[in-house]
């Protein structure tokens, strides 16, 4: 799945009423897996590249799975929070 879909996921949980995020939250943490092996592959890729311009699209792409991944996060906390 790539980083645009996954996001775009994220987004319809975060629009979703209460109800049907308790529905999806299993859904979501399997999302939120996939951004972490999307980010643990980004930095791996990092590390290897020499070419800078290269490196700052990979830095962007890192920061942008970060914030999302962080925001998904504070979803499921507080959907189970709310339980």
């Amino acid at each position: 799945m790539k980083t645009p879909k996954l996001i775009n996921t994220l987004k319809e949980f975060m629009d979703a009423g209460k109800q049907k995020q308790r529905e999806q939250i299993a859904s979501i943490r399997i999302v939120l897996k996939k951004l972490k092996k999307k980010k643990q592959a980004l930095k791996q890729k990092l590390r290897n590249e020499n070419d800078e311009k290269i490196r700052r699209q990979l830095r962007k792409e890192l920061k942008i799975i970060t914030a999302q991944r962080k925001k998904g996060l504070c979803l499921v906390k507080k959907v189970n929070n709310l339980n």
